[in-house]
């Protein structure tokens, strides 16, 4: 499930930037609070937890080129890239001026050198949403289902268990 775009503009005129605008849609989101139905009901929280796996799982099973997305995203070699896209981000932190830099992250270099070791040497292209966790979903307000994915910005053609990567790596922990 996803928002129908209604308009987009690549003139950054108006705004100061390109923008787009999507349908409204009729949900929630769990990180801003949860309806009495949700809150009061363990069995609904983890059927809502379910639901963003699935809807993850959703989206990297459509065939991307089936529906007119042979020419999105870069899928050639997209794993080998990934490491020193995640890397280039870091370091483009240093802009700020109270970046401390990635040393001040407890093993990020480590981290990184293991990813590379032990990246996949082969993946099954998918749509992949690029950000996909817990704020980026909505769900219905009468059942744990999904009812949207929203803020696109990051899709592409790529490795989908990233998505579901990115689920686990940001999931609540339950103190709060």
């Amino acid at each position: 499930p996803h928002p129908r775009l209604i308009a987009a503009c690549g003139d950054i005129e108006p705004l100061g930037t390109s923008f787009y605008l999507m349908e409204p849609i009729d949900g929630f989101n769990a990180t801003s609070g949860l309806p009495s139905l949700h809150a009061n009901s363990a069995e609904i929280r983890h059927r809502m937890g379910l639901a963003i796996v699935e809807g993850a799982a959703a989206l990297g099973s459509v065939d991307y080129r089936a529906v007119g997305l042979s020419d999105f995203g870069k899928p050639d070699n997209f794993l080998a890239r990934q490491v020193d896209r995640w890397r280039g981000q870091l370091a483009g932190y240093a802009e700020f001026l109270d970046w401390t830099g990635p040393d001040a992250l407890p093993s990020v270099a480590a981290v990184g050198d293991w990813l590379e070791r032990h990246r996949p040497a082969e993946f099954t292209p998918g749509i992949l949403h690029g950000d996909y966790h817990l704020a980026n979903v909505m769900y219905r307000h009468d059942s744990p289902a999904l009812a949207a994915i929203i803020d696109w910005e990051l899709a592409t053609i790529g490795d989908p268990l990233l998505d579901l990567g990115w689920v686990l790596a940001t999931w609540p922990d339950g103190s709060g």
